[in-house]
């Protein structure tokens, strides 16, 4: 019983042990600047800009992400689930809209859509080699999960 006590002393007393950092990732619609919008600096770029509070898709929708050469650029191709992949086409039907994409909060890249997109995004976040891999190995282990 003793020893029950002193460990329960000694875990009482000791140092909380900080959550591992969760991986976000967010697709928004890229919306003007008014009324409270808050605006987002843009990754590698002195544009600032606001993005809608309704999401197209995150993480939670995420059902593969792979990091490759895609299109003349390193990037991760993301691919969706049936409801966000439908959300992502009904948003990328119009010609020039924007979409916002954020990790861990910033924004990464925001991408002017000349067509249709739907279940698989390729994004260029703006790293190469082991950093473009650590993102698509972040992205992996967190997606699927509410």
């Amino acid at each position: 019983m003793k020893r029950l006590l002193l460990l329960a002393a000694a875990l009482a007393f000791a140092a909380p042990v900080a959550a591992s950092p969760r991986t976000t990732l967010e697709f928004r619609l890229v919306v003007p600047c008014t009324g409270a919008a808050q605006p987002l600096a843009l990754k590698n770029s002195s544009e600032k800009l606001c993005v809608a509070p309704a999401l197209i898709a995150d993480l939670a929708n995420v059902t593969a992400a792979q990091a490759g050469f895609v299109n003349g650029f390193d990037a991760i191709r993301v691919t969706l689930d049936t409801a966000a992949a439908a959300r992502m086409k009904a948003a990328t039907s119009g010609d020039g809209v924007r979409i916002g994409i954020l990790l861990d909060g910033r924004l990464v890249s925001a991408p002017a859509v000349y067509g249709p997109i739907s279940k698989d995004v390729e994004v260029d976040f703006g790293e190469h080699g082991p950093g473009l891999q650590k993102i698509a190995a972040a992205i992996q282990a967190g997606m699927g999960k509410k």
